[in-house]
């Protein structure tokens, strides 16, 4: 991902509050790392014990819905991948769902939204009842109990479009929405995004302020059942501890958003950190790459182990790791914004 494609993917993230973005492999064992990282996001934005389990349900239900319902051969890239978002502030929090769906499926889950148009919550828990009497449920989910359980908790309609896809198939979007309603044309506001996600076969993204909590969910998320490749699965939650020290190296320029970002790259990945800093920073941390990429394997290797020992206050122990741990060189970039300062990017392959 060039620094300018990286400059989009931390715009389209970035907002009042910290954004999470997935689109890797959708297995029912993510269900509970969706809830801890939903806590970690609830509690870091100080919302209510009551609100983070109306959140916490949302997430679950929106993640199973793809689960339930999606495409199940995909081939890596494709354009009928699936992708989970939560953007959260503390006046609202928005869950988007993209599913490709079968025809077959379609009838059931358009039936199903359509009944809850203008319903208000005493209508909707009549028919969650009615729903669990009739024991019709199937496999699938066929009932839309869960979609009814949604808009119920939310207090809001689900806002959901159809999108035909050329193999035939089709893409439901859905936007489950929290607290204020944003002023949005709902989840086709987010199609650029998911465009940018399949160009760049994006995994996972992070955006917002790198708290502890949040980034621990998110290695934790990382290193169990990200792809088809469980033997990665120690290479990727490295590299993402070495990014977060990278993070933390940088905390001394003040507050600030970061992206990270993981997406395949043939047998590996590519990983990306962003952070907005000051000229003069910036143009110290791209001499730290480029006198670490003039490096061999053993020399950057002795050097890690000297800083380990040693704790260099000029130099970033997180950066060093990250080459240490990087299959070829460091890429970095930086892009001039508006604000005066630049957006710091830098990939690596791992």
């Amino acid at each position: 991902m060039k620094a300018p494609r990286a400059h989009s993917l931390f715009q389209a993230l970035v907002g009042e509050g910290p954004s999470f973005l997935y689109s890797g492999a959708f297995h029912d064992g993510h269900t509970a790392r969706l809830i801890g990282m939903g806590e970690a996001l609830a509690e870091h934005l100080g919302l209510s014990r009551a609100h983070r389990t109306k959140l916490a349900f949302i997430m679950v239900e929106a993640y199973q819905n793809i689960v339930r319902h999606r495409v199940r051969d995909i081939q890596q890239g494709a354009a009928d991948r699936s992708m989970f978002l939560l953007r959260a502030s503390a006046r609202s929090q928005q869950v988007v769902a993209f599913n490709p769906l079968l025809e077959q499926d379609l009838p059931e889950l358009t039936s199903a939204l359509s009944r809850l148009n203008g319903k208000g919550k005493d209508e909707l828990k009549e028919m969650f009842l009615q729903g669990l009497r009739s024991n019709t449920s199937s496999a699938k989910g066929g009932a839309g109990l869960g979609l009814i359980e949604m808009a119920r908790r939310s207090g809001h309609p689900i806002r959901h479009q159809l999108y035909a896809l050329a193999n035939g198939s089709h893409r439901l979007g859905l936007e489950v929405d929290l607290g204020e309603i944003p002023q949005s044309e709902g989840p086709h506001r987010e199609l650029p995004l998911l465009d940018l996600v399949m160009a760049e076969d994006v995994l996972l993204a992070y955006a917002g302020q790198p708290f502890p909590a949040m980034l621990e969910a998110i290695i934790t998320l990382v290193q169990e059942d990200l792809d088809d490749r469980p033997e990665k699965a120690a290479a990727r939650r490295s590299a993402l501890l070495a990014a977060t020290q990278l993070l933390d190296d940088l905390t001394g320029f003040g507050p600030a958003p970061v992206l990270l970002a993981l997406s395949r790259d043939g047998a590996g990945y590519r990983l990306f950190i962003a952070r907005p800093l000051p000229p003069g920073p910036a143009s110290d941390m791209m001499e730290q790459v480029t006198a670490l990429n003039a490096m061999d394997a053993r020399s950057r290797q002795a050097r890690y182990r000297h800083d380990l020992r040693t704790q260099e206050a000029d130099r970033s122990l997180g950066l060093l790791e990250l080459a240490y741990r990087a299959h070829g060189p460091l890429s970095a970039e930086v892009v001039p914004r508006s604000s005066g300062d630049v957006l710091f990017t830098l990939e690596i392959i791992v």
